[in-house]
């Protein structure tokens, strides 16, 4: 029971960083993309 719980507590921690850094990531890579050089030219 106690390794499953913090089994679940240890993936909610993970998806909850995923997720900020995913959006973290999508907001930096945004900035970049408007600022500089798009990488296709």
């Amino acid at each position: 029971m106690y390794h499953r719980k913090t089994l679940l507590h240890y993936t909610s921690y993970i998806l909850q960083v995923l997720c900020f850094m995913e959006a973290v990531g999508a907001t930096d890579f945004y900035t970049a993309s408007s600022s500089t050089v798009p990488f296709d030219q």
